[in-house]
């Protein structure tokens, strides 16, 4: 609800709450008074009974001593009539009982011993998210997922967001299904280490206040290996996200999109699956051009056939309203009134909730004038939170503001050039008006009219095309959509570029994923780096090979520490093994140099990092694995030329346990995987077996594509002749195949690469495809 003025709001109760006296006996007393700059908090002690009927947001009254009238001779209170003083409005229900003083009678002040009154029917302020219960503890058993739910309320009712973050040891914290959530719930990964780490919560309301919440979470031993079955969690690229032209989040978090081709598109609240809405080809739109979403009901604006077509969240058509000419944008009012942008129709149509027409906003007009209210090239309206309808002229470079009661206030002018036109504009929760133009520019509009123009870098430098589509999220990141690339664009409050999602930049062939669920994938034929978030975002890169000025010469492998602080690279040009310290990508160094000796490399062509930040290096020309320490220097070695079976004749893949007690070497001259157990305090490795051969069989092999293992030291083998991911339990004495999944049964056919996390996430990379999976 809107804050409005205090003095008027609280007041309306002060002549009813005075009327207390001696019969009504107080149920709290003012404990405490801290002054604030927005307002002093006052802790209040209530007897049990009151407390447990309290909620955050309500209002308190608290009283001073007043006139007594007393028995002329035994001298006894017969009426006592204390001064309302001040009323507070609770902030907290749990642990103690708080609130911020929200209205002070003149000439009054607070102080301890004041009687304290609940006002349940009274109105309030808008009163700011707040826990309702002590924050929960949590466990898992490791690799689970499960629902964090915050006891967290609105007194007010209104839509609430919340921010997650995880903190604990880096790469050993599990992951979060979504950065940002509508509501107070959000799905975890417990991680496969036992431990004890924090969720840290902050829930927002509309008005911008907001509580933070930290969960306890623990991570217990348990949960079978056998009978587990691998379930989607992720999908990106190729075929698996559709170009989009307009985006909005809906208050439960989730994303709709409407496709290039106008189909209306559902996204998860982290990104991780997009599905558009199942319709029959008769429902479809024609031409799709905008949508809005209120509740469960997604407002398509279809230009073919010049209506608004309204399906449910359930794929049914529930509706259709409007008869429009050419129409180009849709924005809908909290009560389901709609605006609909139509040049052609001479402006801006109103229709009622209930689908009658209401009015026009504007008229058509062909003069070059800019004086008068008249349109040229109505392209796109919105509403902020208050009802302020904005509407955009491409021609006239202004966009146009009527208040909530559609009378117009103000047209402010868009620095823009005939060449780039402005396309969009929304509402931003702290920079104002943001106008977006056709090159992806945002230009931030103020209410004095003055202009702040911003062009955001990308951090992966692909070519994005005409911009054509502008989504501002409640807590203030903003997207653009540009469909011509298939690419998103996503930047923080200040205009900063934090990632990039586009099939463009999934060139890579080989890849590799730390603890966070942070993904690195390598583009072997440039020697470029991508860095993709967990959500599929493509956030940095590592610049290119050193024909081009880059840094590296002929990259081969890459692996990266689980805790995301390093990223190495294999180079068999320079013949090392590059060195990245991730927090500074543009910055590394090489480690080793030509040569047969120790800390020398031949032909490094895999490599592999541990728990400890170690580094596993295979060196096919040398027929060995060389151990690093995290810095590059040279631990021990293992491994030599021959046929036996602890000996290499062709090895192609190396992993290591996270644990860093274990690794695994793939020979393909023999079609096994071979197991040393290493004693880093001894700086030495024993072969104990091997596993594998040649065949179609369980725990055989044709042509390994890609070797991973995780923390509970299963191992997972990627063949693309096969064409199947296997599951091996390779702990004990022989190696045990737990899962023979075909690849076709995980939709990603054209695998060519593997990546695993510490945790025992799946990736399988191919075609321009990205496709994660978890147990």
């Amino acid at each position: 609800m809107r804050l409005l003025p205090t003095l008027v709001l609280l007041s309306a109760c002060w002549a009813a709450a005075e009327r207390v006296n001696a019969a009504d006996s107080p149920s709290g007393i003012v404990d405490q008074v801290t002054e604030a700059a927005d307002g002093a908090l006052v802790v209040v002690r209530f007897d049990a009974q009151a407390a447990s009927t309290l909620v955050p947001g309500e209002m308190v009254a608290l009283y001073a001593p007043g006139t007594v009238e007393k028995h002329p001779l035994t001298g006894q209170v017969i009426t006592a009539r204390p001064i309302l003083a001040a009323k507070i409005q609770l902030t907290e229900v749990v642990g103690r009982i708080a609130g911020k003083v929200r209205w002070l009678a003149p000439k009054a002040s607070v102080t301890t011993g004041m009687d304290a009154i609940p006002l349940p029917k009274e109105a309030a302020p808008n009163a700011a998210p707040a826990l309702t219960a002590p924050a929960p503890k949590l466990s898992a058993a490791q690799g689970s997922a499960i629902v964090i739910q915050l006891p967290v309320s609105d007194f007010d009712k209104d839509p609430l967001i919340t921010h997650w973050t995880l903190e604990g040891s880096s790469g050993h914290c599990g992951r979060l299904l979504a950065r940002t959530t509508g509501g107070v719930a959000s799905t975890w990964i417990a991680p496969l280490l036992p431990g004890e780490l924090s969720a840290v919560a902050r829930v927002r309301d509309p008005l911008g206040q907001e509580v933070n919440v930290t969960v306890a979470l623990a991570t217990m031993p348990g949960g079978s290996v056998a009978g587990r079955v691998l379930k989607p969690l992720a999908r990106w690229g190729l075929g698996q996200e559709p170009a989009l032209r307009r985006l909005e989040r809906d208050v439960g978090g989730t994303w709709w999109g409407l496709s290039n081709t106008g189909m209306p598109v559902r996204i998860d609240a982290g990104w991780l699956i997009q599905e558009p809405l199942a319709l029959p080809q008769d429902q479809r739109p024609k031409t799709g051009v905008a949508l809005a979403v209120r509740g469960d009901e997604i407002h398509v604006l279809d230009a073919g056939r010049r209506q608004v077509v309204v399906y449910g969240t359930d794929s049914t058509v529930r509706r259709m309203y409007g008869n429009f000419d050419s129409p180009t944008d849709l924005a809908l009012a909290p009560d389901g009134t709609a605006f609909i942008a139509d040049q052609s129709a001479g402006g801006i149509e109103i229709i009622e909730p209930d689908g009658h027409y209401r009015g026009r906003l504007g008229r058509a007009d062909s003069s070059d004038d800019r004086g008068d209210d008249g349109w040229q090239e109505l392209v796109a309206i919105s509403l902020d939170r208050s009802g302020n309808l904005y509407a955009l002229d491409a021609r006239h470079q202004r966009v146009v503001h009527f208040d909530r009661f559609q009378r117009r206030v103000a047209a402010w002018s868009v620095p823009a050039q005939s060449e780039d036109p402005p396309v969009d504009l929304a509402m931003h929760p702290t920079r104002g008006l943001l106008v977006l133009l056709a090159s992806g520019k945002l230009v931030a509009v103020s209410s004095a009219g003055a202009t702040d123009a911003a062009m955001p870098a990308s951090p992966v430098g692909v070519t994005l095309g005409k911009a054509v589509g502008l989504a501002i999220d409640q807590l203030g990141d903003v997207i653009t959509c540009h469909p011509e690339s298939s690419a998103l664009v996503r930047y923080d409050q200040k205009l900063v570029c934090t990632g990039v999602r586009t099939e463009r930049t999934l060139t890579q062939n080989v890849w590799t994923a730390d603890g966070n669920g942070t993904s690195y994938g390598l583009d072997q034929t440039t020697g470029m780096v991508t860095i993709y978030d967990p959500f599929g975002w493509a956030i940095n890169r590592v610049d290119a090979d050193a024909k081009g000025g880059g840094m590296f010469g002929a990259t081969l492998n890459l692996a990266v520490d689980p805790t995301g602080a390093r990223l190495w690279v294999s180079d068999s040009k320079k013949y090392g093994v590059h060195r990245l310290e991730l927090e500074r990508v543009a910055t590394g160094s090489v480690i080793g140099g030509e040569g047969d000796n120790n800390g020398q490399f031949n032909e490094p062509i895999a490599v592999s990092c541990d728990d400890a930040g170690r580094v596993y290096l295979l060196d096919a020309g040398q027929y060995r694995v060389q151990v690093l320490d995290a810095n590059g220097g040279f631990l021990f070695a293992f491994g030599q030329r021959g046929k036996n079976s602890n000996e290499f004749n062709d090895p192609l893949h190396v992993t290591v346990s996270p644990a860093g007690d274990v690794c695994y070497v793939y020979d393909a001259w023999s079609y096994e995987v071979k197991k040393f157990a290493l004693d880093h305090p001894q700086k030495s490795a024993k072969h104990v077996t091997n596993g594998g051969g040649k065949g179609g069989g369980p725990g055989q092999f044709r042509k390994v594509s890609g070797l991973g293992c995780d923390r509970m030291g299963l191992l997972y083998a990627l063949d693309t002749t096969r064409e199947d991911l296997q599951v091996l339990d390779f702990r004990g004495a022989s190696c045990v195949p737990l899962n023979g999944i075909p690849l076709a049964d995980l939709d990603m056919p054209k695998a060519t690469s593997l990546a695993v996390t510490p945790d025992g996430q799946v990736g399988l990379m191919g075609a321009g495809r990205v496709s994660w999976y978890r147990w």
